[in-house]
């Protein structure tokens, strides 16, 4: 027979609090960069630039999407048992970069907390190197 020993108290997975998953991707075009962030809901975000650190002035909104269990292919990824809100990708278009500059950068919004901030250096059309950096799945 079956007897129940012990019963623990449900577990969850904390709320997140302010942006995270931060990443940049090229453009088609030389003067922009893309910046994508996870939220833990699709209220309104930023992106926050500009080339000093202390002078973020200059604004990028964000569109979002996300995916839920139902989108997965198959079990275990659709399965109730496990599922992780994964919460909410924002996406942010930086314009008007300068060649070959180093920007500052941080998402969020007043109200929901911001990432801290990081940089990047714009692209160099004039360049003829590249460098890439491959990884694979991270989970």
């Amino acid at each position: 027979s079956k007897h129940l020993l012990a019963k623990s108290d449900e577990l969850r997975f904390a709320n997140m609090g302010g942006p995270e998953q931060v990443h940049l991707a090229f453009t088609d075009r030389p003067e922009e960069m893309r910046v994508s962030f996870v939220a833990g809901d699709g209220g309104e975000r930023f992106v926050k630039f500009r080339q000093k650190e202390e002078d973020l002035t200059e604004t990028a909104e964000t569109a979002t999407a996300r995916y839920e269990k139902e989108d997965m292919c198959d079990w275990p990824a659709n399965d109730s048992i496990g599922w992780r809100d994964p919460g909410v990708t924002h996406h942010g278009v930086l314009t008007n970069l300068k060649k070959g500059i180093k920007y500052y950068y941080k998402v969020g919004s007043d109200s929901s907390g911001w990432s801290p901030t990081y940089n990047f250096v714009s692209r160099n059309e004039d360049s003829d190197e590249t460098y890439a950096f491959l990884f694979g799945d991270m989970g």
